[in-house]
């Protein structure tokens, strides 16, 4: 095919004739006659032969410079096409379908959103205008192929992705409503067996159309969805509103919502769920066994709004204070369990257990070590009571002359063990520890026997471990590589990660399936892995499988073998 403007010039040829002509004489005279040759007679040059000038048609230049190519997708996802031409001045483009010209399509892209089987085979051109000239481009085909069947329906939340420190999918302090961290855009989705993707959110009247301002009062981020038993409805965390100019930053908070119709067919309907904390951050909602509702939640501990936010005891960040209940028939909300640095991913397994991951500092105060011997200026301070904003300063030595705070009378910690060697309380034989590890706990729905899941922790899972507590106590000894199965996985899993986001697997009770991630740098995903628990399982006897390269946390690129 011959792509371009093809012009064609008609030169008019006219020829001029000119006849030559050429003659002799005779001379007569007395005597005899003498016949003289007649001389050559000298031609007049010819007119030269002319062509009249015809203005040309200037040939134009436009042409396509990257040819929309074929797309192949799965049904229900998306199709984009794409055109390049050799101009970017002055050049428009029409999209059409099967020959048909698709209304508003006028870009250099052609986006095709939720494609179907039906729409397999279409045959996609574009028309590339300019002053002078149209080129129309090659077909492209658009594919479409049936998804991968699943024996159940899948629910799953959308997020924009985003760098801030707070963002939803982060490992800790995930809740933050600053636009960087909770961006608005996510939607609600749910996947059929077949294939079918469905929209719940948008098909709810919730949401901004793709393409435009993610802002305003109809503006979402959604997080968490979890099914009930029956199947047939589900509760979710959505925060609503966002900035329509920049630097805004809207009062806006994650709240729980509960979605019912979600078969086919069925009409979807969002509701608030009534008598949940107002102005806080309420997330991660389950149901429990009684249909009342667990959550996280930032509501300060005790109702002591005085210590709102929370932060953290690593990063001083705002973080939740661990996990609420609430009662829907009473509208009663209780604490069920207090974490320092919060906690992350309800779950209720099928033993009734309820899981979660913990972020664990079982360490002395961070931030204050730092000011003390690394100049640092995080400003640490001690308050009066945990009632009061009114802060102390301690004299630092007691009445028994025991060493009790520095310079500027904030008190130092004194358990657990001294976290770096030049905390000045710490014995000269005394190992330093610094412990910052994220544990999946358990706790029963009533709030009861919290407890690190089977009691299985660092040393079987790995990560913050010390060999010995005294340095000079020969009797102790480090037992761990010979004593605990899973001591090959240890050495992969860190001091500043764990397993986030537990599920358990529907097929083998008992067993279950996380993310392996570490504190920064992946947010809450990275290596899938496995393990098995149940109720009365020896935790010694847990052993994790990892289903990604246990390597990838040091080898990014994944070209070491896995263990």
């Amino acid at each position: 095919m011959f792509v371009g403007r093809t012009v064609v010039i008609s030169t008019l040829i006219a020829c001029s004739l000119t006849a030559c002509g050429g003659g002799g004489s005779s001379t007569e005279s007395a005597g005899p006659t003498v016949t003289k040759a007649a001389e050559p007679v000298a031609s007049e040059p010819a007119p030269a032969t002319s062509t009249p000038e015809v203005p040309s048609t200037p040939v134009s230049t436009l042409a396509i410079k990257a040819q929309p190519q074929a797309v192949s997708v799965t049904a229900g996802g998306d199709a984009m096409f794409t055109v390049e031409a050799n101009q970017t001045t002055g050049v428009t483009y029409q999209w059409s379908r099967n020959g048909k010209e698709l209304a508003g399509e006028t870009g250099v892209r052609l986006l095709l959103k939720g494609v179907t089987l039906d729409d397999s085979g279409a045959k996609f051109t574009v028309s590339v205008k300019a002053t002078d000239a149209t080129v129309k481009s090659a077909e492209a085909v658009l594919t479409v192929t049936a998804a991968a069947a699943t024996a159940y329906p899948i629910m799953f939340a959308t997020s924009v992705p985003g760098t801030g420190f707070g963002h939803q999918l982060n490992t800790f302090s995930n809740h933050s409503p600053l636009p960087g961290d909770a961006v608005a855009g996510g939607d609600l989705f749910i996947r059929y067996p077949d294939g079918t993707l469905r929209n719940l959110t948008k098909e709810a009247g919730w949401g901004v159309a793709s393409g435009s301002i993610q802002g305003g009062a109809k503006a979402i981020s959604v997080r968490q969805p979890s099914m009930h038993w029956d199947g047939k409805k589900a509760l979710f965390s959505m925060m609503v509103g966002g900035a329509t100019v920049r630097y805004a930053n809207p009062a806006r908070y994650w709240q729980i919502y509960e979605v019912s119709g979600l078969a086919k067919g069925e009409k979807v309907v969002i509701t608030k769920v009534a008598n949940q904390p107002e102005g806080y951050h309420n997330i991660s909602p389950i149901y429990g066994t009684d249909d009342n509702i667990l959550f996280i939640s930032d509501a300060p501990l005790y109702g002591m709004k005085v210590t709102y936010p929370q932060l953290d005891e690593y990063e001083a960040s705002a973080t939740n204070t661990g996990v609420w209940k609430l009662n829907v028939s009473t509208g009663a909300v209780t604490q069920l369990q207090h974490a320092p640095s919060g906690v992350f991913d309800l779950f209720l397994d099928s033993f009734g257990r309820v899981l979660f991951t913990k972020w664990d500092h079982l360490q002395r105060d961070q931030e204050a070590d730092l000011d003390r011997y690394s100049g640092a200026n995080y400003g640490t301070i001690d308050f009066a009571s945990e009632t009061s904003t009114v802060t102390k300063a301690y004299p630092q030595r007691d009445s028994n002359g025991k060493l009790i705070a520095d310079a500027k009378g904030v008190l130092y910690d004194q358990f657990p063990q001294p976290r770096i060697p030049e905390d000045p309380v710490r014995f000269e034989n005394e190992m330093h520890s610094q412990f910052n590890q994220f544990t999946v706990w358990q706790v029963n729905e009533d709030g009861s026997n919290e407890e690190t899941i089977n009691h299985a922790g660092r040393h079987e899972f790995g990560g913050a471990f010390q060999p010995v507590m005294y340095t000079d106590d020969p009797n102790l000894s480090d037992q761990f590589v010979v004593n605990v199965a899973n001591s090959l996985m240890r050495k992969t899993f860190r001091s500043d990660a764990g397993i986030f986001q537990v599920k358990e697997d529907v097929n083998r009770p008992g067993v279950y399936l996380g993310t392996y991630a570490n504190e920064f740098h992946r947010q809450a995903a990275g290596r899938v892995v496995e393990f098995k628990l149940p109720p009365g399982m020896n935790p010694e006897d847990v052993v994790i499988t990892d289903y990604t390269n246990a390597t990838l946390d040091d080898d990014p690129e994944g070209n070491a073998a896995a263990l």
